[in-house]
């Protein structure tokens, strides 16, 4: 497992317990975007936020005790930290370390005469199901959009509410209903939750599938009965 770097802080007044610190690339020593979550020794999430521009986050808990963190984003395996501990009043600085996905030789499977690595043949298998809807990097390149949220504009389940934070993806169906929220096949939480702007940009998509109801997801993506969005990169 890849250290981390630990440096704690003394306690302090303010309310909850504070962890926060950098996501780097472990290869690069650069930022690195994505997710990071804050998780109890029994699996419970604490709480989840994409990193900042420069790889930053923040995260409180509601009790002194023992935690780990989970960073997952575009292009890095999925990292755990070690069990640590936070005590009553504490700010601690972790820093993190990305552990990009290693470039391998892939068996390819032919849509259109085009080459698809193996990690996307279920997306196209799935679209060629006839169910959900679908979005392939062929057509994101022809419509050339700015932001990823602009590429959820076009799927017909789902629809974009405005925050003060940017946008929550809410099933279009039902405004009060959060699909779930699948970025390369890992669970990122709903809808309500995910940053898709903070932890993507346009460029690294391949593909997104959405599925608008329980009846349509298939069974690896089915947490929710307000449907999902699954985003390839």
């Amino acid at each position: 497992m890849t250290g981390v770097l630990l440096l704690t802080g003394g306690p302090s007044h303010a309310l909850g317990q504070v962890v926060r610190g950098q996501v780097k690339d472990r290869d690069t020593g650069k930022p690195a975007l994505g997710v990071v979550t804050l998780i109890d020794t029994a699996g419970g999430l604490i709480g989840r936020m994409p990193t900042g521009p420069q790889g930053q986050y923040a995260l409180t808990a509601p009790r002194a005790g023992a935690y780990l963190l989970q960073f997952v984003g575009p292009g890095y395996g999925p990292y755990v930290t070690r069990e640590f501990t936070l005590a009553a009043g504490e700010s601690r600085i972790m820093g993190l370390e990305a552990v990009p996905l290693p470039a391998i030789a892939l068996d390819t499977v032919i849509v259109e005469g085009r080459p698809v690595p193996s990690r996307l043949a279920g997306f196209y298998q799935r679209k060629s199901g006839g169910f959900g809807e679908f979005l392939t990097r062929e057509e994101l390149e022809r419509w050339n959009p700015s932001q990823p949220t602009d590429v959820l504009r076009r799927m017909a389940g789902v629809n974009l509410v405005p925050t003060d934070l940017g946008y929550r993806v809410v099933s279009r169906r039902d405004p009060r209903c959060a699909p779930a929220v699948f970025l390369d096949g890992i669970y990122m939480g709903t809808g309500a939750e995910f940053d898709f702007d903070a932890v993507l940009t346009t460029e690294q998509i391949e593909g997104v599938e959405t599925y608008s109801g329980a009846g349509q997801i298939p069974a690896e993506f089915n947490r929710s009965d307000c449907g999902a969005v699954v985003v390839w990169t």
